[in-house]
Formats: C-alpha cells, sequence, structure tokens
C-alpha cells in the first residue's frame, strides 16, 4: 500500500490490529484501537534484517579489545573471571534461542561473542599475575 506524504511517494508495510470476537460472531476492535486505522505500520523486512546483521557484527567484537589489550600485557589480573563466565554461559543461551529459532544473526553473533569470552577466561588462568 502506497501513502502520500508531504508530497512524496512512501511504501507503507501493513499488518492487522487484533480483534475481538463478540457473541455472535462479530468483530470489534478493542476500545483503544476506536478511531484508528484497522492496520498498523510496521518495519519493511529487508531493512529489519539489515539492522539485526549489522549490530550483530559490531556486538560480535565487544570482548575483541579487551582479548588484544590482555594478549599484548600478558597480564589479566584486573579481569573479572566472573563477568566472562557469565557472559559465556549468556551467550550458550542465546546460541541454542538461535538455533530454535533458525535465526543465523543470532547464532553467529553469539557463537563470536562465546569464543571471545572462552579466550579471556582462558588469558585469566594463563596470565592472572
Amino acid at each position: 500500500m502506497k501513502k502520500k506524504v508531504s508530497g512524496s511517494s512512501v511504501l507503507s508495510y501493513m499488518h492487522p490490529v487484533p480483534f475481538a470476537i463478540l457473541p455472535g460472531g462479530s468483530a470489534k476492535p478493542p476500545d483503544f484501537y476506536v478511531g484508528l486505522p484497522v492496520l498498523s505500520p510496521i518495519e519493511p523486512p529487508m531493512f529489519v534484517d539489515v539492522l539485526g546483521s549489522v549490530a550483530g557484527a559490531i556486538t560480535a567484537f565487544t570482548f575483541l579489545p579487551q582479548v588484544i589489550k590482555t594478549w599484548k600485557e600478558k597480564s589479566a589480573k584486573d579481569i573479572s573471571l566472573t563477568m566472562f563466565m557469565i557472559a559465556a554461559s549468556n551467550n550458550i543461551l542465546w546460541i541454542i534461542y538461535g538455533i530454535l529459532k533458525n535465526d543465523w544473526v543470532i547464532i553467529l553473533t553469539n557463537a563470536a561473542v562465546f569464543s571471545m569470552a572462552i579466550t579471556m577466561i582462558i588469558l585469566k588462568y594463563r596470565y592472572n599475575k
């Protein structure tokens, strides 16, 4: 469905608003939808996929600066082991969730972060001075 907005043509993606089924089989929108359009806009699917992929790529490198710093300095004295253990556990759960949802962005992002969290745990034990 195309809409005219301030002289320009904009493609608008729509999805249905939930309705209540009344006795007798008639459908009525909930009271808070009265006066609003029956359809409401959602984001185009391609934009959402690109946004998720870019966010995932940035997230995948969250721990990389700490891994590099710890590796170069050969010291993990001020690194919180607990934080990286929690992060690794969290990433395992996200990977399982991504597998169940068949979402490769979630799977790959969390696999990358998980590998860096495990690397930091190993470096913490190796360089804990």
